[in-house]
């Protein structure tokens, strides 16, 4: 160990100091006061390709919006925007697969009918707690026309002639 205050000695006879001068640190702390962008938060390269699901979620979720630069801000508003495009089809998709189920309970099996029950409009509104009176300037989405909507959506299942 050195003598001298602020600095060790190298197993090789080297001396390295622990402290910047005051000098380079008064330059540092100068320079640091000009600088006023945050810590900036980088997006990864592959974000567009990774396909919307719980990864793109969890990814999405763990960014801070305010440390992004408006290039990277924009790409997350897309990702988000895709990956609610992604839940919104589930959803659609959901709302088909209760179209198709008979009337039951908790205990029922899981059974389709080829063709949509005939109040399943209803109770897909009454699940998701939705009324006939439309929002103002608009339509609801299962208003007018519901019926023909679910068969439509039917028609692009998988699993259905």
């Amino acid at each position: 160990m050195s003598d001298r205050v602020g600095t060790i000695e190298h197993m090789f006879g080297t001396e390295i100091e622990l402290d910047p001068p005051t000098s380079d640190l008064e330059g540092m702390m100068a320079e640091a006061e000009t600088f006023v962008e945050p810590f900036r938060q980088v997006l990864p390269d592959e974000l567009e390709t990774i396909p919307p699901g719980p990864y793109l979620a969890v990814i999405l979720a763990g960014v801070d919006r305010t440390r992004l630069n408006g290039h990277d801000v924009v790409r997350m508003m897309q990702s988000h925007k895709r990956l609610a495009a992604h839940y919104e089809a589930a959803s659609l998709a959901d709302m088909v697969e209760v179209a198709h189920c008979p009337p039951g309970d908790a205990d029922s099996p899981a059974e389709r009918n080829s063709e949509p029950e005939e109040f399943a409009s209803d109770d897909i509104r009454a699940a998701l707690c939705l009324t006939r009176r439309p929002p103002r300037g608009g339509t609801d989405r299962l208003g007018s026309g519901q019926d023909d909507c679910l068969r439509h959506l039917s028609s692009f299942r998988s699993d259905r002639p």
